[in-house]
């Protein structure tokens, strides 16, 4: 089938784009319409100047990167021409369901299922499978398809954990390209369709939104469920989902803290060069009861050793109790919770103090310790909370008090959270 070159596009079956190379759009042309082919009319986004109509709209990596290109990559493996053996994919798949199993509390859908089921697969099991385990189950692709996926697979954790690194982020943008470019060798030119395309300006996003999850649609989707809910049949959908709202008095609201106690109980952290195992939290101060780990060695050297970004196989577990101080534990847990992405300082509050707190929790505490609950904003944990949200790349020119007053708000609304507000309402009309 001969090729219709479009700028940058091909055509061979279905519409590529090969060329890695080309220059970017850019806003001003944009609003001037230089770009015919691309633009059919006019968008009333125009009619608002500060907004950059290329790079204010990025690639959101839940739908391009996970179900666009990861599931592309299991659909190629187990269908078609390059479809791999039985003994492969059973391999892959046994893996697939036993690392599943040993994944922590904090992973949704913790059990991964075998490739008979791919085509059910969810956004969160292709991004677990990206991240975590396939860096292991895959090894027993043939060498120039795991090189190929390992070259995704450490881009987007860099994008993901290490994108405030402008040297690893720069280097995330090659391997990215070399994904790209090795992919169309590997499989052929149809392999490079628009989400594996979209690869490329990644990085870019990265450097104007941040973190790749701070403008992912994975919390976007983990509300999608509370909104069916209150939706009974196809018609004015809006318009009922308005109606419920009301009805409630509320916003709707989802409560996704982990039921745990301690948030670094029986957790493996990474302390300065050691990695330590979490044994208990010592109740009469700030300081953790940990056992170190005298063994750490690289999970993979191709294409860096992967302690370059974070990543180790730990062994050889110490008997030995050691105490961490104060401040190791601040400056730990201030990293840990500078990782939530959000778009304001009351999104920032949420997402990190469901993180932290279960709502029946949050019910006992609150700021000063008035009416014998525990005073929380003398806390470490508050100064941490502070520092986190201040340094968070798009929200350094917060004040301490404006994070105080939101936490404050918080904290006082947890009472009307999980049916809090409609239970005491029906009470009252009793």
């Amino acid at each position: 089938m001969d090729a219709i070159i479009v700028f940058k596009k091909v055509y061979i079956g279905r519409l590529t784009y090969p060329r890695c190379d080309a220059a970017d759009r850019v806003n001003e042309s944009f609003r001037s319409k230089i770009y015919t082919q691309h633009q059919i009319g006019e968008s009333v986004l125009c009619t608002i100047d500060s907004l950059d109509m290329i790079w204010d709209f990025p690639v959101e990596y839940m739908h391009s990167v996970c179900l666009g290109v990861m599931r592309k990559l299991l659909f190629l493996w187990t269908e078609g021409v390059y479809k791999q053996s039985k003994e492969i994919l059973g391999e892959i798949s046994s893996l697939f369901v036993s690392c599943g199993s040993q994944l922590p509390s904090c992973f949704n859908r913790k059990t991964t299922r075998c490739l008979s089921e791919l085509k059910h697969f969810k956004a969160t099991e292709f991004r677990t499978i990206l991240l975590y385990i396939g860096i292991v189950a895959f090894k027993c692709l043939p060498t120039q398809m795991y090189k190929n996926y390992c070259f995704l697979t450490v881009a987007i954790t860099i994008l993901m954990y290490r994108s405030s690194d402008e040297a690893l982020k720069n280097y995330a943008h090659k391997l990215l390209l070399k994904f790209v470019t090795s992919g169309m060798q590997v499989y052929g030119n149809t392999f490079c369709v628009y989400t594996v395309h979209s690869l490329v300006h990644l990085q870019k996003c990265v450097q104007r939104h941040g973190p790749l999850h701070f403008f992912s649609c994975f919390d976007f989707e983990n509300f999608m469920h509370s909104i069916k809910k209150n939706i009974r049949s196809t018609k004015k959908p809006l318009t009922q989902l308005y109606n419920r709202v009301c009805e409630k008095g509320q916003d709707l609201d989802v409560n996704t803290a982990n039921n745990a106690s301690c948030i670094f109980s029986s957790t493996a952290l990474l302390l300065n060069e050691y990695i330590v195992f979490v044994r208990d939290s010592l109740a009469d101060s700030d300081r953790l009861e940990v056992q170190k780990y005298n063994k750490k060695e690289d999970v993979f050297s191709y294409p860096c050793c992967s302690s370059n970004v974070g990543i180790f196989k730990i062994s050889n577990l110490s008997d030995e109790l050691l105490t961490i101080s104060s401040s190791d534990v601040k400056s730990f847990c201030t990293k840990f919770c500078s990782s939530v992405g959000a778009s304001d300082c009351k999104d920032a509050v949420k997402r990190l103090l469901q993180r932290i707190f279960t709502n029946n929790l949050a019910k006992q505490i609150n700021f000063t310790g008035k009416g014998n609950k525990f005073a929380f904003g003398q806390t470490m944990l508050m100064s941490i909370i502070i520092d986190s949200i201040t340094s968070h790349i798009l929200l350094k020119n917060l004040t301490a008090k404006e994070v105080e007053d939101a936490v404050k708000t918080w904290v006082r609304n947890s009472i009307d959270r999980d049916g809090g507000r409609v239970a005491r309402e029906k009470k009252t009309e009793k």
